[in-house]
């Protein structure tokens, strides 16, 4: 594996090029107000299917107008959800998954390595106020969709926003004279616990995606020169970039689990060298340049000089820097070659010995005056995407969909949005702000946050999508079911049940059976609540919630649907209410459609099919006016029934 640090380098007098000190790409060169193709503006309750088929007698039973459809470019005017009346309702809007001519996916499921527009970063602004409240307020005249920065600044100067159209606005402005020794300037970002190591499975595993899921990263930095560089600086320090980091040793041999923590510092792989090389994007738009790396092994990367000179030397020239290091987890004797594993994504492929936070440090030297501009975590995929590399592929994309659409069109459809990276995490707010940018503000897409007004912001999106919707887990007790059987304690599930775990009575042979149960109204569907010591209300919610997540579990495991139904309020509206108070409108997705139910060949007779215990089971009539209801009472702007 070629290991290298790269400096990329920019002219901000370059004003009529795209440029790294900028965040934002240009809109694509495609004319997204055209109204035979778009409805950019479709104000009306949208009703229809997230990931469903085709279905029109029932669609129009329903009064549907939207569909989540995926455009193939290859299939051209033969693209039947745009011919095919039979099948499909006319005058319905579309939400597009879009894949390239070789039929892979531009933008989609975030674990998905085969995606093109994918991958993990996170920039911090150090002129931005950290503001982790519910009600953020951008700072003002932002231009790149700032949520996190750096609780810990000294000696910088930001400008006031009377000042915003000043070119130093976007600037932690450092002066030499402002330092006698070298001083720690910039420290402890939030967030400092979001990046992911993407365990899903064998292909996310896979060493030929490290440049996707989070084992490979780059920490990239710009500034802008106040100062000329004279020889008798390229060799001095001016910045020196380190990266402590907090990592947990799980005991999973200790009952419970114990856990110890400790401190380290990322150890990098690179530096600079002097030439430098030109950056391309893909439609030909030149980005800058960039300076290869020779081979280093070292937990500090002292910023020279000579790394930070223009070829033209000039006052207020940008700069991008970038320092590239590896976390795989690999030891010998006991010691990390490179660094630990980042914190699992997933509830499989589990490991116990990773970085839980990770955290940047910036010490200033003086000598030059310099300021910086922001600071990025981000993968190689999503610095590719940063660079243009897939900007034609999605050109391409909306161009022959636009085409096809002037073509035959006997459907009557208008494409309302482009989906985007579904149940995307904050690691990746950044390439879908690219996405949605380069796509003229029309990406939207199903996920979850917690912080509404950052996730608005940082994407950029017109909408919030939200999957954090009521549901019919498949532990809650099935009222279509009198008894289920199941042993909670070790996970069995049975065939006579159909592989449920509790009906309307109860269960057979619960592991609770022998610890008590409290049901107010003698109903093990309406409240039951199994455990030890239990009483209504909850005391703790949050030890109900989590022990909601773990089935092993021996206590408070939740089984009614009072309880989850009051648990996904809490904790989805109640602690979390600036999406329902937002300016800006919040999409539903319903989970009334049971998940999948995987094949399970280890049971006989191997022909039933096992549920699994997060996934949802058969919501019932009244179920599904409990969802659906629920959600226009707290302002939902759609149906999307998934």
């Amino acid at each position: 594996m070629k290991l290298f640090l790269a400096v990329i380098i920019f002219i901000s007098c370059c004003s009529s090029t795209f440029s790294q000190d900028l965040i934002d790409p240009p809109s694509l060169p495609h004319n997204f107000n055209d109204t035979s193709v778009y409805d950019r503006n479709f104000n009306h309750f949208i009703i229809g299917w997230n990931w469903g088929g085709p279905g029109r007698k029932m669609d129009e039973a329903l009064h549907a107008n939207y569909y989540h459809m995926q455009y193939h470019p290859e299939n051209g005017s033969g693209d039947s959800s745009f011919t095919d009346t039979l099948h499909f309702g006319k005058n319905g809007r579309r939400v597009v998954s879009m894949y390239n001519a070789d039929s892979l996916i531009l933008i989609g499921q975030h674990p998905d390595t085969n995606q093109r527009i994918n991958g993990q970063s996170i920039l911090y602004k150090p002129v931005l106020t950290v503001d982790t409240s519910q009600w953020f307020i951008p700072r003002p005249y932002d231009r790149d969709g700032s949520v996190f920065g750096f609780k810990y600044k000294n000696k910088g100067v930001i400008l006031d926003s009377s000042l915003h159209s000043n070119p130093d606005y976007e600037y932690f402005l450092l002066r030499k004279d402002s330092v006698s020794s070298p001083t720690v300037v910039l420290d402890s970002v939030w967030l400092d616990d979001q990046v992911r190591h993407y365990n899903h499975n064998a292909k996310t595993l896979s060493a030929k995606f490290n440049h996707t899921n989070g084992r490979e990263w780059y920490i990239t930095f710009n500034v802008k020169l106040k100062d000329t560089i004279p020889d008798t600086l390229l060799n001095q320090t001016i910045l020196t970039l380190k990266m402590p980091y907090r990592r947990v040793h799980i005991d999973t041999s200790a009952n419970p689990d114990s856990s110890t923590y400790s401190n380290g510092t990322i150890r990098f792989d690179g530096r600079p060298r002097i030439v430098s090389e030109s950056i391309i994007d893909s439609l030909g738009t030149y980005r800058g340049q960039w300076k290869d790396s020779s081979a280093m092994n070292d937990t500090v990367i002292n910023i020279t000089g000579a790394m930070l000179k223009h070829p033209s030397n000039l006052i207020d020239s940008i700069i991008t820097l970038s320092a590239y290091f590896i976390c795989n987890g690999v030891t010998i004797a006991g010691q990390f070659v490179k660094n630990p594993l980042l914190a699992p994504d997933w509830f499989t492929n589990l490991y116990y010995d990773y970085i839980t936070n990770l955290g940047v440090q910036i010490t200033y030297h003086g000598k030059l005056d310099i300021g910086v501009n922001w600071v990025r975590l981000e993968t190689p995929r999503a610095r590719d995407v940063f660079h243009g590399r897939f900007d034609r592929e999605v050109l391409f994309a909306v161009d022959t969909l636009a085409a096809n659409l002037h073509r035959s069109n006997r459907a009557n459809v208008r494409i309302h949005r482009f989906y985007a990276s579904d149940e995307m995490h904050s690691p990746e707010w950044g390439i879908n702000r690219y996405f949605n940018m380069l796509t003229d503000t029309l990406a939207a897409v199903e996920t979850a946050s917690k912080y509404a007004r950052h996730f608005y912001h940082a994407t950029g999106f017109q909408q919030i999508w939200s999957g954090m919707t009521i549901q019919m887990y498949a532990t809650i007790a099935a009222p279509y079911i009198r008894k289920a059987r199941a042993d909670y304690l070790n996970g069995g599930r049975f065939i006579e049940t159909f592989f449920y775990c509790n009906g309307f009575a109860g269960s057979f042979d619960s592991a609770f059976s022998s610890a008590g149960i409290f049901d107010s109204l003698q109903s093990g569907y309406e409240t039951v609540l199994a455990g030890h010591d239990i009483t209504l209300p909850a005391p703790d919610p949050d030890v109900f919630h989590n022990n909601f997540y773990y089935p092993d579990t021996n206590t408070n495991y939740i089984r009614g649907t009072q309880y989850a139904f009051e648990d996904i309020l809490y904790r989805y509206y109640y602690l979390y209410p600036a999406m329902i108070y937002s300016e800006k409108p919040w999409w539903a997705n319903q989970w009334i459609v049971p998940e999948t139910w995987g094949f399970d060949s280890t049971v006989f007779p191997s022909f039933f099919q096992t549920i699994n215990p997060e996934s949802d089971r058969l919501a019932t009539g009244e179920e599904v006016r409990l969802i659906n209801g629920s959600s226009i009472i707290l302002g939902t702007k759609d149906f999307w029934h998934g």
